[in-house]
Parts: C-alpha cells; sequence; structure tokens
C-alpha cells in the first residue's frame, strides 16, 4: 500500500442495515400472522420460516450500523465494501492511521487552518475557538498545477 497517496479515508452513515431491518422484520411479522391463522403441520412451518427471518433480523441488528467507507487518492475515489459495518471501518481506520501518519509529514496548524477556511469558504477557527489573523495565504499547489 502507498500511504504517502491517501488523501481521505471517509466514512458515512447508510441505510441499508435500517432498510433490512425492515424487510426481516416485516417478513417475521407477515410469516408469524399466517402461522396465527393456520394449524397443524402449516403452523409448525410458518413459524420456522417466522423463526428464520427473525433470526435473520437479529443478525442484521446485532451486526450494527451500516456505512460506506471510501479511499481517496489524488486520482481516484474508491469505495471499500468490506467496510461497511461501522465497527468494522472504525477498527480498520484505527489500524491505519498510525501507518499513514509515519508515511506522510504531518501538516503544519497554519496550512491545516487555510484548507479548513478555504473549504467552509469563511475564516477558519481555531482549536481555541478564535480566527486566526495571521494564516499564511500561499496555495498548497505549485503555480500551474
Amino acid at each position: 500500500m502507498y500511504s504517502r497517496d491517501i488523501q481521505a479515508l471517509t466514512v458515512r452513515d447508510s441505510a441499508g442495515g435500517k432498510v433490512w431491518n425492515g424487510v426481516w422484520g416485516f417478513l417475521t411479522f407477515l410469516a408469524a400472522v399466517i402461522a396465527l391463522q393456520v394449524s397443524d403441520v402449516a403452523f409448525v412451518v410458518w413459524s420456522i420460516i417466522a423463526g428464520i427471518f427473525f433470526l435473520l433480523l437479529a443478525l442484521n441488528f446485532g451486526r450494527g450500523p451500516t456505512c460506506v467507507c471510501q479511499i481517496q487518492t489524488a486520482v481516484q475515489t474508491r469505495a471499500l465494501p468490506p467496510l461497511n459495518r461501522l465497527r468494522r471501518a472504525q477498527k480498520a481506520i484505527s489500524q491505519l492511521r498510525p501507518l499513514i501518519e509515519a508515511a506522510q509529514e504531518p501538516m503544519p496548524a497554519a496550512e491545516l487552518l487555510q484548507r479548513i477556511e478555504q473549504a467552509r469558504g469563511g475564516p477558519a477557527v481555531s482549536p481555541t475557538g478564535t480566527v486566526p489573523t495571521a494564516v499564511p495565504t500561499t496555495s498548497p499547489l505549485p503555480p500551474g498545477a
């Protein structure tokens, strides 16, 4: 892995887990209602079906919230499909962060504040809550890039 090329690792919520919880919950409810409407062998079959749907609901709920994780370089942004659960993505990022920071030079605070200001379109606020007065105005990119 070329840790120097990584510009960002982003994680954002997705509704996928909630949608699947809704699907499994609805199917569990539907199968349970049908099981209560029938008798004998059909009751056992529909109860087993409802149990399977409930198990799938519990497994999906237990795995935690879903997310979309992406890695960004200067050339492209790629999704990281294996990191589709928030806990797994946070664990991977906590393992990757020291490797990336070791491969890249730390960004000076003044440059970081300048980039925040440019991204927001307004004055950057320092961690102490004050607006810096002397933020360098040099571009992080060389001329003509």
